[in-house]
Protein backbone atom coordinates (compact mmCIF):
# COMPACT_ATOMS: atom_id res chain seq x y z
CA UNK A 1 0.00 0.00 0.00
CA UNK A 2 2.83 2.37 0.87
CA UNK A 3 4.49 1.71 -2.50
CA UNK A 4 1.23 2.46 -4.36
CA UNK A 5 0.82 5.74 -2.50
CA UNK A 6 4.43 6.64 -3.22
CA UNK A 7 3.95 5.85 -6.90
CA UNK A 8 0.79 7.98 -7.08
CA UNK A 9 2.59 10.82 -5.36
CA UNK A 10 5.44 10.65 -7.89
CA UNK A 11 2.99 10.57 -10.81
CA UNK A 12 1.24 13.67 -9.45
CA UNK A 13 4.56 15.49 -9.09
CA UNK A 14 5.61 14.63 -12.66
CA UNK A 15 2.13 15.57 -13.91
CA UNK A 16 2.39 19.03 -12.34
CA UNK A 17 5.88 19.37 -13.82
CA UNK A 18 4.65 18.62 -17.36
CA UNK A 19 1.74 21.04 -17.00
CA UNK A 20 4.02 23.80 -15.70
CA UNK A 21 6.55 23.25 -18.52
CA UNK A 22 3.79 23.31 -21.13
CA UNK A 23 2.52 26.68 -19.90
CA UNK A 24 6.08 27.96 -19.58
CA UNK A 25 6.76 27.25 -23.26
CA UNK A 26 3.29 28.33 -24.42
CA UNK A 27 3.39 31.69 -22.63
CA UNK A 28 7.13 32.21 -23.17
CA UNK A 29 6.56 32.12 -26.94
CA UNK A 30 3.44 34.31 -26.97
CA UNK A 31 4.12 38.07 -26.51
CA UNK A 32 0.43 38.80 -25.90
CA UNK A 33 0.54 36.49 -22.86
CA UNK A 34 4.05 37.13 -21.51
CA UNK A 35 3.52 40.89 -21.75
CA UNK A 36 0.94 40.45 -18.96
CA UNK A 37 3.52 40.48 -16.20
CA UNK A 38 1.32 38.85 -13.56
CA UNK A 39 0.68 35.92 -15.89
CA UNK A 40 4.30 35.59 -17.02
CA UNK A 41 5.85 35.80 -13.56
CA UNK A 42 3.19 33.48 -12.19
CA UNK A 43 4.00 30.87 -14.85
CA UNK A 44 7.74 31.21 -14.20
CA UNK A 45 7.24 30.81 -10.45
CA UNK A 46 4.93 27.82 -10.99
CA UNK A 47 7.51 26.11 -13.20
CA UNK A 48 10.44 26.88 -10.87
CA UNK A 49 8.59 25.55 -7.82
CA UNK A 50 7.63 22.33 -9.61
CA UNK A 51 11.17 21.79 -10.90
CA UNK A 52 12.62 22.37 -7.43
CA UNK A 53 10.17 19.84 -5.94
CA UNK A 54 11.25 17.22 -8.50
CA UNK A 55 14.94 17.95 -7.84
CA UNK A 56 14.49 17.58 -4.07
CA UNK A 57 12.21 14.52 -4.27
CA UNK A 58 14.50 12.66 -6.65
CA UNK A 59 17.73 14.03 -5.16
CA UNK A 60 18.95 15.10 -8.61
CA UNK A 61 22.37 16.70 -9.18
CA UNK A 62 22.22 20.44 -9.82
CA UNK A 63 25.64 21.14 -11.32
CA UNK A 64 26.16 20.22 -14.96
CA UNK A 65 27.92 21.46 -18.10
CA UNK A 66 24.94 23.52 -19.22
CA UNK A 67 24.67 25.34 -15.89
CA UNK A 68 28.42 26.08 -15.84
CA UNK A 69 28.22 27.52 -19.37
CA UNK A 70 25.16 29.69 -18.68
CA UNK A 71 26.63 30.91 -15.40
CA UNK A 72 29.92 31.83 -17.10
CA UNK A 73 28.16 33.81 -19.84
CA UNK A 74 25.87 35.54 -17.34
CA UNK A 75 28.84 36.37 -15.09
CA UNK A 76 30.79 37.98 -17.95
CA UNK A 77 27.69 39.84 -19.20
CA UNK A 78 27.16 41.14 -15.66
CA UNK A 79 30.77 42.30 -15.47
CA UNK A 80 30.22 44.25 -18.69
CA UNK A 81 27.73 46.39 -16.76
CA UNK A 82 30.67 48.15 -15.12
CA UNK A 83 32.09 49.39 -18.44
CA UNK A 84 28.75 49.73 -20.20
CA UNK A 85 28.04 52.91 -22.16
CA UNK A 86 24.42 52.98 -21.03
CA UNK A 87 23.79 51.16 -17.74
CA UNK A 88 19.97 51.02 -17.97
CA UNK A 89 19.99 49.06 -21.25
CA UNK A 90 22.55 46.60 -19.93
CA UNK A 91 20.54 46.11 -16.74
CA UNK A 92 17.37 45.30 -18.71
CA UNK A 93 19.02 42.59 -20.80
CA UNK A 94 20.68 41.15 -17.69
CA UNK A 95 17.22 40.53 -16.22
CA UNK A 96 16.32 38.43 -19.28
CA UNK A 97 19.60 36.54 -19.07
CA UNK A 98 19.01 35.84 -15.36
CA UNK A 99 15.52 34.43 -16.03
CA UNK A 100 16.96 32.20 -18.74
CA UNK A 101 19.76 31.08 -16.42
CA UNK A 102 17.44 30.04 -13.57
CA UNK A 103 14.66 28.46 -15.65
CA UNK A 104 16.83 26.50 -18.05
CA UNK A 105 19.34 25.47 -15.40
CA UNK A 106 16.54 23.83 -13.42
CA UNK A 107 15.13 22.33 -16.62
CA UNK A 108 18.53 20.79 -17.38
CA UNK A 109 18.38 19.11 -13.96
CA UNK A 110 14.87 17.60 -14.16
CA UNK A 111 15.05 16.22 -17.72
CA UNK A 112 17.10 13.10 -17.14
CA UNK A 113 16.09 10.21 -19.42
CA UNK A 114 15.29 9.77 -23.11
CA UNK A 115 11.61 9.43 -22.16
CA UNK A 116 11.82 12.85 -20.47
CA UNK A 117 13.40 14.35 -23.58
CA UNK A 118 10.66 13.07 -25.87
CA UNK A 119 8.01 14.34 -23.44
CA UNK A 120 9.61 17.78 -23.58
CA UNK A 121 9.74 17.65 -27.39
CA UNK A 122 5.99 16.89 -27.46
CA UNK A 123 5.31 19.78 -25.09
CA UNK A 124 7.21 22.13 -27.42
CA UNK A 125 5.32 20.93 -30.50
CA UNK A 126 1.93 21.26 -28.78
CA UNK A 127 2.79 24.75 -27.49
CA UNK A 128 4.07 26.02 -30.85
CA UNK A 129 1.04 24.57 -32.65
CA UNK A 130 -1.41 26.26 -30.28
CA UNK A 131 0.45 29.54 -30.73
CA UNK A 132 0.29 29.03 -34.50
CA UNK A 133 -3.49 28.53 -34.36
CA UNK A 134 -3.76 31.63 -32.16
CA UNK A 135 -1.78 33.65 -34.72
CA UNK A 136 -3.96 32.51 -37.62
CA UNK A 137 -7.08 33.33 -35.61
CA UNK A 138 -5.81 36.82 -34.81
CA UNK A 139 -4.59 37.97 -38.24
CA UNK A 140 -6.62 39.93 -40.79
CA UNK A 141 -6.83 37.64 -43.83
CA UNK A 142 -7.43 40.58 -46.20
CA UNK A 143 -4.03 42.07 -45.26
CA UNK A 144 -2.17 38.86 -46.15
CA UNK A 145 -2.09 39.87 -49.81
CA UNK A 146 0.46 42.58 -49.07
CA UNK A 147 1.57 42.26 -45.43
CA UNK A 148 3.71 39.67 -43.65
CA UNK A 149 2.61 38.09 -40.39
CA UNK A 150 4.43 40.14 -37.77
CA UNK A 151 4.26 43.44 -35.92
CA UNK A 152 2.03 45.16 -38.51
CA UNK A 153 -0.66 42.51 -38.06
CA UNK A 154 -0.30 41.30 -34.51
CA UNK A 155 1.15 44.26 -32.61
CA UNK A 156 4.60 45.69 -31.90
CA UNK A 157 5.60 42.89 -29.52
CA UNK A 158 5.30 40.27 -32.27
CA UNK A 159 8.38 39.82 -34.46
CA UNK A 160 7.95 38.08 -37.82
CA UNK A 161 11.34 36.37 -37.63
CA UNK A 162 10.67 35.12 -34.10
CA UNK A 163 7.27 33.74 -35.16
CA UNK A 164 8.81 32.05 -38.18
CA UNK A 165 11.68 30.49 -36.25
CA UNK A 166 9.29 29.27 -33.54
CA UNK A 167 7.18 27.49 -36.16
CA UNK A 168 10.29 26.19 -37.95
CA UNK A 169 11.49 24.56 -34.72
CA UNK A 170 8.04 22.99 -34.44
CA UNK A 171 8.46 21.53 -37.94
CA UNK A 172 11.88 20.01 -37.21
CA UNK A 173 10.89 18.50 -33.87
CA UNK A 174 7.69 17.13 -35.45
CA UNK A 175 9.84 15.36 -38.04
CA UNK A 176 11.67 13.56 -35.23
CA UNK A 177 8.45 12.65 -33.40
CA UNK A 178 6.80 11.45 -36.62
CA UNK A 179 9.89 9.34 -37.29
CA UNK A 180 9.46 7.73 -33.86
CA UNK A 181 5.68 7.14 -33.97
CA UNK A 182 4.26 3.83 -35.19
CA UNK A 183 0.54 4.69 -35.24
CA UNK A 184 -0.93 5.97 -38.52
CA UNK A 185 -3.20 8.58 -36.93
CA UNK A 186 -0.39 10.06 -34.85
CA UNK A 187 1.76 10.33 -37.97
CA UNK A 188 -1.11 12.10 -39.76
CA UNK A 189 -1.37 14.47 -36.80
CA UNK A 190 2.30 15.41 -37.10
CA UNK A 191 1.93 15.87 -40.88
CA UNK A 192 -0.89 18.34 -40.17
CA UNK A 193 1.30 20.20 -37.65
CA UNK A 194 4.20 20.34 -40.14
CA UNK A 195 1.91 21.68 -42.89
CA UNK A 196 0.33 24.30 -40.61
CA UNK A 197 3.70 25.43 -39.23
CA UNK A 198 5.28 25.64 -42.70
CA UNK A 199 2.37 27.74 -43.95
CA UNK A 200 2.89 30.23 -41.12
CA UNK A 201 6.66 30.28 -41.84
CA UNK A 202 5.92 31.29 -45.44
CA UNK A 203 3.37 33.92 -44.39
CA UNK A 204 5.88 35.59 -42.04
CA UNK A 205 8.17 36.24 -45.01
CA UNK A 206 11.11 35.26 -42.81
CA UNK A 207 14.03 34.02 -44.90
CA UNK A 208 15.76 32.75 -41.77
CA UNK A 209 12.74 30.66 -40.78
CA UNK A 210 12.41 29.30 -44.32
CA UNK A 211 16.09 28.40 -44.21
CA UNK A 212 15.50 26.54 -40.93
CA UNK A 213 12.71 24.50 -42.51
CA UNK A 214 14.49 23.74 -45.79
CA UNK A 215 17.95 23.09 -44.34
CA UNK A 216 16.51 21.16 -41.40
CA UNK A 217 14.20 19.02 -43.52
CA UNK A 218 16.85 18.19 -46.13
CA UNK A 219 19.70 17.43 -43.75
CA UNK A 220 17.70 15.64 -41.04
CA UNK A 221 15.71 13.53 -43.50
CA UNK A 222 18.78 12.76 -45.58
CA UNK A 223 20.96 11.80 -42.62
CA UNK A 224 18.44 9.90 -40.53
CA UNK A 225 16.60 8.04 -43.30
CA UNK A 226 17.11 4.28 -43.46
CA UNK A 227 15.69 4.01 -46.98
CA UNK A 228 17.55 4.39 -50.30
CA UNK A 229 19.48 7.67 -50.06
CA UNK A 230 19.27 8.42 -53.79
CA UNK A 231 15.49 7.99 -53.84
CA UNK A 232 15.18 10.04 -50.67
CA UNK A 233 17.21 12.94 -52.10
CA UNK A 234 15.21 12.81 -55.33
CA UNK A 235 11.98 13.12 -53.31
CA UNK A 236 13.42 16.01 -51.31
CA UNK A 237 14.47 17.85 -54.49
CA UNK A 238 11.00 17.41 -56.01
CA UNK A 239 9.31 18.71 -52.83
CA UNK A 240 11.64 21.73 -52.67
CA UNK A 241 11.18 22.53 -56.36
CA UNK A 242 7.40 22.34 -55.97
CA UNK A 243 7.49 24.56 -52.85
CA UNK A 244 9.68 27.11 -54.67
CA UNK A 245 7.27 27.25 -57.61
CA UNK A 246 4.33 27.76 -55.26
CA UNK A 247 6.10 30.61 -53.44
CA UNK A 248 7.18 32.36 -56.64
CA UNK A 249 3.91 31.92 -58.58
CA UNK A 250 1.10 32.28 -56.04
CA UNK A 251 0.66 36.07 -55.57
CA UNK A 252 -0.01 35.99 -51.81
CA UNK A 253 3.18 33.94 -51.18
CA UNK A 254 5.25 35.90 -53.71
CA UNK A 255 4.33 39.31 -52.25
CA UNK A 256 5.24 38.16 -48.74
CA UNK A 257 8.27 35.91 -49.27
CA UNK A 258 9.10 35.59 -52.97
CA UNK A 259 10.25 39.21 -53.30
CA UNK A 260 12.54 38.80 -50.28
CA UNK A 261 14.00 35.61 -51.74
CA UNK A 262 14.81 37.47 -54.96
CA UNK A 263 16.66 40.08 -52.91
CA UNK A 264 18.63 37.34 -51.17
CA UNK A 265 19.54 35.69 -54.47
CA UNK A 266 20.70 39.07 -55.76
CA UNK A 267 23.35 39.22 -53.01
CA UNK A 268 24.65 35.76 -53.92
CA UNK A 269 24.50 36.03 -57.71
CA UNK A 270 25.01 39.76 -58.24
CA UNK A 271 22.00 39.75 -60.58
CA UNK A 272 18.97 41.86 -59.73
CA UNK A 273 18.40 44.39 -56.97
CA UNK A 274 19.07 43.86 -53.29
CA UNK A 275 16.11 44.76 -51.06
CA UNK A 276 16.48 47.73 -48.71
CA UNK A 277 16.20 45.54 -45.60
CA UNK A 278 19.24 43.50 -46.61
CA UNK A 279 21.24 46.61 -47.55
CA UNK A 280 20.50 48.12 -44.15
CA UNK A 281 21.63 44.97 -42.32
CA UNK A 282 24.90 44.93 -44.27
CA UNK A 283 25.43 48.53 -43.15
CA UNK A 284 24.78 47.52 -39.52
CA UNK A 285 27.43 44.80 -39.81
CA UNK A 286 29.98 47.28 -41.18
CA UNK A 287 29.34 49.63 -38.26
CA UNK A 288 29.68 46.74 -35.81
CA UNK A 289 33.01 45.56 -37.23
CA UNK A 290 34.50 49.03 -36.91
CA UNK A 291 33.35 49.36 -33.28
CA UNK A 292 34.63 45.90 -32.42
CA UNK A 293 38.06 46.74 -33.85
CA UNK A 294 38.22 49.77 -31.54
CA UNK A 295 37.46 47.72 -28.40
CA UNK A 296 37.88 44.02 -29.23
CA UNK A 297 38.55 42.29 -25.90
CA UNK A 298 35.78 43.35 -23.52
CA UNK A 299 33.34 45.28 -25.72
CA UNK A 300 31.09 48.18 -24.79
CA UNK A 301 28.64 46.41 -22.47
CA UNK A 302 26.01 43.80 -23.30
CA UNK A 303 23.24 45.13 -25.60
CA UNK A 304 25.07 48.43 -26.14
CA UNK A 305 25.31 48.05 -29.92
CA UNK A 306 22.02 49.96 -30.13
CA UNK A 307 23.53 52.87 -28.17
CA UNK A 308 26.49 53.15 -30.54
CA UNK A 309 24.18 52.95 -33.56
CA UNK A 310 21.95 55.68 -32.15
CA UNK A 311 24.98 57.92 -31.73
CA UNK A 312 26.05 57.18 -35.31
CA UNK A 313 22.79 57.46 -37.27
CA UNK A 314 20.12 58.53 -34.77
CA UNK A 315 18.43 55.13 -34.78
CA UNK A 316 18.79 52.83 -31.78
CA UNK A 317 18.28 49.18 -32.70
CA UNK A 318 20.13 45.89 -32.44
CA UNK A 319 22.56 44.70 -35.13
CA UNK A 320 20.40 41.86 -36.57
CA UNK A 321 23.55 39.71 -36.39
CA UNK A 322 24.33 37.63 -33.29
CA UNK A 323 28.08 37.57 -33.95
CA UNK A 324 28.33 41.34 -34.30
CA UNK A 325 25.97 41.90 -31.36
CA UNK A 326 28.18 39.82 -29.05
CA UNK A 327 31.52 41.08 -30.34
CA UNK A 328 30.43 44.69 -29.82
CA UNK A 329 28.59 44.05 -26.55
CA UNK A 330 30.76 41.58 -24.61
CA UNK A 331 33.89 41.51 -26.76
CA UNK A 332 35.96 38.55 -27.85
CA UNK A 333 35.96 37.02 -24.35
CA UNK A 334 32.17 36.98 -24.02
CA UNK A 335 31.72 35.76 -27.59
CA UNK A 336 34.07 32.81 -27.04
CA UNK A 337 32.24 31.91 -23.82
CA UNK A 338 28.88 32.00 -25.63
CA UNK A 339 29.94 29.91 -28.61
CA UNK A 340 31.61 27.31 -26.41
CA UNK A 341 28.12 25.81 -26.02
CA UNK A 342 27.75 25.19 -29.74
CA UNK A 343 31.21 23.66 -29.99
CA UNK A 344 30.56 21.42 -26.98
CA UNK A 345 27.31 20.08 -28.42
CA UNK A 346 28.67 19.51 -31.94
CA UNK A 347 31.91 17.83 -30.85
CA UNK A 348 30.12 15.44 -28.51
CA UNK A 349 27.32 14.77 -31.00
CA UNK A 350 29.92 13.70 -33.57
CA UNK A 351 31.44 11.36 -30.96
CA UNK A 352 28.02 9.87 -30.31
CA UNK A 353 27.30 9.30 -34.00
CA UNK A 354 30.36 7.04 -34.15
CA UNK A 355 28.60 4.84 -31.58
CA UNK A 356 24.95 5.11 -32.59
CA UNK A 357 23.19 6.71 -35.59
CA UNK A 358 20.19 7.93 -33.59
CA UNK A 359 17.74 10.42 -35.18
CA UNK A 360 17.69 12.52 -31.99
CA UNK A 361 21.43 13.16 -32.28
CA UNK A 362 21.08 14.09 -35.95
CA UNK A 363 18.29 16.50 -35.01
CA UNK A 364 20.28 18.46 -32.44
CA UNK A 365 23.26 18.65 -34.82
CA UNK A 366 21.04 19.97 -37.62
CA UNK A 367 19.35 22.52 -35.36
CA UNK A 368 22.62 23.75 -33.81
CA UNK A 369 24.22 24.18 -37.25
CA UNK A 370 21.08 25.93 -38.54
CA UNK A 371 21.16 28.32 -35.57
CA UNK A 372 24.84 29.09 -36.21
CA UNK A 373 24.13 29.92 -39.86
CA UNK A 374 20.96 31.91 -39.18
CA UNK A 375 22.68 34.00 -36.50
CA UNK A 376 24.29 35.93 -39.35
CA UNK A 377 20.92 37.69 -39.61
CA UNK A 378 19.32 37.02 -36.22
CA UNK A 379 20.17 37.98 -32.62
CA UNK A 380 19.47 34.99 -30.36
CA UNK A 381 21.77 35.07 -27.33
CA UNK A 382 18.90 36.14 -25.04
CA UNK A 383 16.08 34.48 -27.01
CA UNK A 384 13.83 32.23 -24.90
CA UNK A 385 13.30 29.55 -27.52
CA UNK A 386 16.90 29.36 -28.74
CA UNK A 387 18.12 29.01 -25.16
CA UNK A 388 15.54 26.26 -24.65
CA UNK A 389 16.89 24.43 -27.70
CA UNK A 390 20.50 24.80 -26.52
CA UNK A 391 19.45 23.44 -23.12
CA UNK A 392 17.81 20.40 -24.74
CA UNK A 393 20.92 19.85 -26.87
CA UNK A 394 23.10 19.70 -23.75
CA UNK A 395 20.63 17.28 -22.15
CA UNK A 396 20.61 14.99 -25.21
CA UNK A 397 24.41 14.92 -25.30
CA UNK A 398 24.65 14.25 -21.55
CA UNK A 399 22.00 11.51 -21.61
CA UNK A 400 23.45 9.73 -24.63
CA UNK A 401 27.01 9.97 -23.36
CA UNK A 402 25.98 8.41 -20.05
CA UNK A 403 24.20 5.63 -21.92
CA UNK A 404 27.10 4.87 -24.23
CA UNK A 405 30.30 5.93 -22.48
CA UNK A 406 30.61 4.44 -19.03
CA UNK A 407 33.57 6.55 -17.95
CA UNK A 408 31.60 9.81 -18.07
Amino acid sequence: MGMILASNDENNIMGFLKVSLFFLVLVGLNPDLNSIRVVWWGIILFAIVNMLIVIVKKDLPVVNQFFIWMLAFFFWSTLSYFWSIYFAITFEILKSLLINLVVFWLLSCVIVTEVDIYSLFRIIVYATTLNGIYILYKIDVDLLRTTQIGADMLGESWNGNAIGVMMAFGVLISLLLMNKEEGRYKKIGYIFIIALSTLIVILTGSRKALFFVVFGYVTFTGLSSKSNRIMMMAKIIIIMALAYQLIMNIPIFYNILGVRLEGLFAIVTGVGSVDSSTELRIEYIDYGISWFMDKPIIGYGVDNYRVLLYRAIGKGTYSHNNYIELLVGVGLIGTIIYYYAFGYVLVNAIKLLKISKEPMIYLIMVIIVAILISQYGFVTYYDFFVNLIICISFIVVRTKLKDNIRWL
